[in-house]
């Protein structure tokens, strides 16, 4: 069981760091700057990485830490967190109520813990390797049916390059999705509600976490070359190789 592993006292903390840091956040003016070409980050972003970091170092002081804002190239080899402070964070900035915090922990180079916190629903994603995938406390699992009748999400930073990803893709699957958030993408595929993912990404905070929530939920999860694939089942990995021209 879950609470019988020796990483579910780390899921707790993160659980009372990532409440804390949105209280926080939450308080201070919110305040929207560009960071690079068609990418912002908020206060929120800012306010809450830090308190995050912050008790990371307090409960966790060996751990090294990679994260979005401000650790965003630190050199971690084997063990240490990813941090993403708000994932989707246009989607927050526009009212879009679909973003959340993402944790992740790295040790020996194995992902051992992951949470997820979609902040408008407050729905809490956790998982521990080997110890299944839980959301709010209940046990969860990938919906297995065939991809025609699954819808498959679509993210990432290259623009232009889903053009034809969407066209490709209605021949395999029911209905294509760009949700903006890597947490909701995660969370939909692990909970049944999509069937498969295709992210392409450099960043681990975009990933680390939601690749061990899948994989705990039943599903594949699968990095290749900048891509993150997600699926339900193998019919599903198979179309989304054949969709971005990899082997399948």
């Amino acid at each position: 069981m879950i609470k019988n592993s020796k990483y579910y006292k780390m899921i707790k903390n993160l659980k009372k760091i990532i409440h804390n840091a949105i209280k926080l956040g939450y308080k201070q003016k919110l305040i929207i700057n560009n960071k690079g070409i068609n990418d912002i980050v908020t206060s929120m972003d800012i306010t809450c990485e830090k308190y995050i970091i912050a008790m990371l170092n307090k409960y966790y002081p060996n751990v090294p830490i990679l994260s979005e804002e401000f650790n965003p190239k630190n050199k971690v080899q084997n063990t240490y967190f990813t941090i993403d402070p708000i994932d989707g964070t246009v989607n927050f900035a526009n009212n879009l109520p679909m973003y959340g915090v993402e944790i992740g922990f790295v040790e020996n180079n194995i992902t051992k813990v992951a949470v997820i916190y979609i902040i408008p629903t407050k729905t809490f994603y956790y998982a521990i390797k080997d110890c299944g995938a839980y959301m709010n406390g209940t046990k969860i699992n990938v919906l297995d049916k065939p991809a025609k009748q699954s819808i498959v999400i679509l993210d990432g930073y290259k623009e232009g390059v889903y053009i034809p990803y969407i066209a490709k893709a209605t021949k395999y699957f029911s209905r294509v999705r760009l949700l903006g958030a890597g947490c909701i993408d995660f969370a939909y595929i692990s909970s049944g509600i999509a069937g498969g993912l295709i992210m392409i990404t450099k960043t681990p905070w975009d990933y680390v976490p939601g690749m061990l929530l899948l994989s705990e939920a039943g599903g594949i999860a699968q990095k290749i070359d900048d891509y993150v694939i997600g699926a339900s089942n193998k019919e599903t990995f198979n179309c989304i190789l054949k969709i971005i021209n990899k082997r399948g």
